[in-house]
């Protein structure tokens, strides 16, 4: 009896049992779906994800006469991290003209209090700018927590 016929038999049977394997793991990889089944498929370049871009919150910038303006400042800038724990600088140096910002980086909601100025509730994420114009030391402290207290001192 001659065993070739069952031999091309069982190595084509095999072979379909292998296309058939790859084209099940291309569909579960999501490489290949049934409608492109059949078509020439080139998979694209994957590329590298894009870093994530700072998030960029609205600036309220008061002026030393409270007057509230948006407006473009070329000057120097100290930014002070509010937590649970209290503001990551309990006292900053600047020039007059500079900004501080004070951002909430706390999931609890905070309000910054000068004498003459204030944030508003600043809620997690939210960032709050002020301008000294003059030279002195400012005081501030959290109108929800007192005892989380600071200066910015004008030279």
């Amino acid at each position: 009896m001659n065993q070739k016929p069952l031999l091309y038999a069982l190595i084509i049977t095999l072979v379909i049992v292998l296309v058939g394997f790859v084209y099940l793991n291309l569909v579960a990889t999501g490489q290949v779906t049934p409608s492109t089944a059949g078509k020439k498929v080139t998979q694209k370049p994957t590329l590298p994800p894009e870093p994530e871009s700072p998030r960029v919150f609205p600036t309220l910038v008061q002026t030393g006469t409270g007057a509230a303006a948006t407006k473009p400042k070329v000057a120097g800038m100290e930014r002070v991290s509010i937590t649970a724990n209290g503001f990551s600088k309990e006292e900053v140096t600047i020039s007059p003209g500079d900004l501080v910002t004070w951002t909430n980086n706390d999931t609890a909601n905070h309000k910054v209090k000068g004498k003459s100025w204030g944030s508003g509730v600043l809620t997690q994420g939210k960032a709050f700018t002020q301008e000294f114009d003059v030279a002195g030391t400012f005081s501030y402290a959290d109108e929800t927590n007192p005892s989380l207290t600071g200066r910015v001192v004008v030279k």
